[in-house]
């Protein structure tokens, strides 16, 4: 089966945000990957003295997601930074399509295809989405009832 793929256009005024009207294409990684980058992603804010619940611990990619960026403000730079870096080669720009081969024409991922923060954090929440299987918004609504539940069990 084919990698799934999500894209992503940049809405907004020309004259004030740069990457209005671009079209991003992000390329589902493989299942090892994803896991390893969530392992990893919880190890960091283990690591960082962020409390984290081993229901959320276990959840893989999908609590990565459940606890969202805001937890990751509290974990240590050099241990966050790489994991952000690391969501981004799987974005790249569209350019058009061959309509002689009906293939995309593509820019490979490279820091110069993104010009405003804004897009930045909109490629990578893309990028969870398309991992996880739902949008930041579900994943709000997720961790709130896997909050009660563990408030419940207490």
């Amino acid at each position: 089966m084919a990698r799934r793929t999500k894209f992503v256009t940049i809405e907004g005024d020309p004259e004030k945000n740069r990457d209005a009207g671009k079209t991003y294409v992000i390329t589902e990684v493989s299942a090892v990957q994803a896991e390893e980058w969530a392992v990893r992603a919880v190890m960091a804010l283990g690591a960082s003295a962020i409390r984290i619940h081993d229901a959320l611990r276990n959840a893989g990619v999908g609590g990565v997601a459940l606890v969202g960026y805001q937890v990751f403000m509290g974990a240590a730079p050099e241990a966050v930074l790489p994991l952000w870096r690391e969501m981004l080669p799987a974005c790249v720009q569209l350019r058009g399509v061959d309509s002689a081969q009906g293939a995309m024409v593509t820019l490979p991922w490279s820091p110069t295809i993104v010009e405003e923060v804004s897009t930045l954090m909109a490629l990578r929440q893309a990028v969870l989405e398309l991992h996880t299987g739902f949008t930041l918004a579900e994943a709000a609504l997720r961790l709130k009832a896997a909050a009660s539940a563990i408030q419940s069990s207490s």
